[in-house]
């Protein structure tokens, strides 16, 4: 959707869609880096045991582990 999307919008602006992929990529890194606080601060990624210190304490109350755990790397949802 997101490509047909972009072809549609440099047909509809006549724009190469090399220059506005390049215009949309800062969007689409900011919407990632958004979308995985959001996971984070909702509880859906706990990521791994870790005692380091900044690890992340999900109280059992909130369905969390209750470990200090490290939050994920963005490649890999656990």
């Amino acid at each position: 959707g997101g490509a047909l999307g972009l072809w549609l919008g440099a047909r509809w602006k006549k724009v190469s869609i090399w220059e506005l992929a390049d215009c949309s990529v800062p969007a689409v890194i900011l919407g990632q880096a958004l979308g995985r606080i959001g996971n984070l601060m909702n509880g859906d990624a706990y990521g791994l045991p870790t005692s380091l210190p900044w690890g992340i304490v999900f109280p059992p109350s909130s369905g969390g582990p209750g470990v200090s755990r490290n939050p994920p790397p963005p490649d890999h949802d656990l």
